[in-house]
């Protein structure tokens, strides 16, 4: 008992341990060692594009005049591993009242045709959104200066990074920055093109204290959202339902279960597996509302589809035919092939939405171990179906001959007769025959 305790305090020691280093030292060494020159002693890792960044407070200014803010000069560094077909890299403060795209300063480093990194300060409009291009900026902007900005790239530690000094409008007590950082792989001089349109990229945004080195962002409580849609869609949708048909084919025959053995757990495995599948979807709709930035019109297409007729399926628990009904024949066979169909797109859906939620690679191998699991089950199963369906049943003439004698308890008298007439004498006996031999007249030879 006191080795278990001593045990669970080492472990608990070891975490606590764990935790205090990452928060002190959260960046990757390489990042910090590209750090080191400047004494940029606050550093963190971003939550997408693998990017991290770096900052220090150097010092405040006061207004020239009294319509102008306080000032804060902030010396920073941004920067992610090269990543293959990086044309341009983006780092900007938002000086609005939440970290978005449209109303940042932004520094934009761009790789050139001819190898050779240039940097420029932009503003990224609501045009840029649209589509209609995105340009240097000409004049200096009053709420965000950009001094000494360099876009570097460290060979030795394979690494993009840009430098600056930026001055930024001080709001309250506390310093916080609404930060916005992107990457993208096209360019056409100093005018960066579209970035890819997944969610790492549309959520790479945050409001970060510059002093405590916390962080906010809405796109926290999405990403949370949606990993919780992910588990629920291959849980309910991806597993149960397809563990429900399974059962319902191979209970049946070849086990030859009677219907209540296999009906209630088919239909407890389907009924779970339609609510998860069903929270799933209600919470794909809120997420599909809060992110007005983007849509997957397919993945959404596919949901609908779905749950629309998973519903249809379940709709079975209330409108089963009875086995007299003279159409339940063809309700089965509606029943069966929907829900081969069903299955086939749940498949697709969720290998789908894997693809836009991009996890690690271990979400889309468990799911095709779940599959293959799956996959396993059925084969074996068939295997032994089709085994059992051509091999000759040792035991079914024997039920049938008891049968036909239960049916059957006296032979008739043409039976007997027959019996009698196929019992013929041997020839080869000494002394004749009884038929050969005379008969007195008016007897008969019993």
């Amino acid at each position: 008992m006191c080795s278990t305790t001593s045990l669970l305090l080492l472990i608990s020691l070891s975490k606590l341990l764990t935790a205090a280093v990452a928060h002190f030292q959260p960046c990757t060494d390489d990042f910090l060692k590209l750090t080191e020159p400047r004494n940029l002693s606050n550093c963190k890792p971003l939550h997408t594009l693998s990017a991290e960044f770096a900052w220090q407070i150097r010092d405040s200014t006061t207004p020239n005049s009294s319509t102008s803010p306080p000032t804060s000069i902030i010396d920073i560094a941004f920067g992610t591993r090269l990543t293959e077909g990086l044309v341009w890299l983006a780092w900007g403060v938002n000086p609005g009242k939440m970290a978005k795209m449209v109303g940042t300063r932004a520094l934009i480093g761009i790789v050139q045709t001819n190898g050779s990194l240039a940097v420029a300060a932009y503003n990224v409009t609501r045009q840029a959104k649209m589509f209609c291009g995105l340009n240097p900026s000409v004049e200096p902007d009053p709420l965000v200066g950009f001094r000494d900005p360099r876009f570097e790239y460290r060979q030795d530690y394979d690494y993009y990074v840009i430098h600056a000094t930026v001055a930024v409008a001080k709001k309250g007590e506390q310093l916080r920055l609404n930060h916005v950082w992107q990457l993208g792989y096209d360019a056409v001089g100093m005018s960066p093109r579209m970035h890819p349109t997944t969610l790492q990229h549309f959520d790479s945004t945050e409001t970060l204290n510059l002093v405590t080195s916390q962080s906010t962002d809405f796109g926290h409580l999405q990403r949370h959202l949606r990993m919780v849609h992910g588990v629920l869609s291959i849980i309910g949708w991806g597993t149960l339902l397809p563990a429900g048909a399974i059962m319902v084919r191979y209970l049946r025959y070849p086990f030859q279960v009677q219907e209540h053995w296999w009906f209630y757990p088919h239909l407890t495995c389907q009924v779970v597996g339609y609510s998860l599948g069903t929270a799933s979807w209600i919470l794909g709709l809120y997420l599909g509302k809060a992110s007005n930035r983007y849509i997957f019109k397919t993945h959404r297409l596919y949901s609908i589809f779905i749950f629309t007729f998973a519903t249809l399926q379940m709709l079975a628990i209330k409108l089963r035919p009875l086995s007299t009904d003279r159409y339940k024949r063809y309700w089965n066979m509606y029943h069966h092939f929907m829900g081969y169909g069903l299955l086939s797109v749940i498949v697709i859906n969720i290998f789908q939405g894997i693809g836009i939620l991009r996890p690690a690679y271990s979400w889309k191998w468990a799911y095709v171990g779940i599959l293959a699991a799956l996959g396993i089950v059925v084969l074996a199963l068939e295997t032994y179906t089709w085994i059992k369906f051509f091999r000759p049943d040792p035991h079914k003439n024997a039920h049938a001959a008891a049968d036909d004698s239960v049916n059957n308890p006296h032979p008739s008298d043409d039976n007997i007769v027959n019996r009698n007439s196929s019992q013929k004498p041997d020839s080869s006996a000494v002394g004749p025959s009884p038929s050969s031999a005379p008969s007195p007249a008016g007897s008969n030879i019993l």
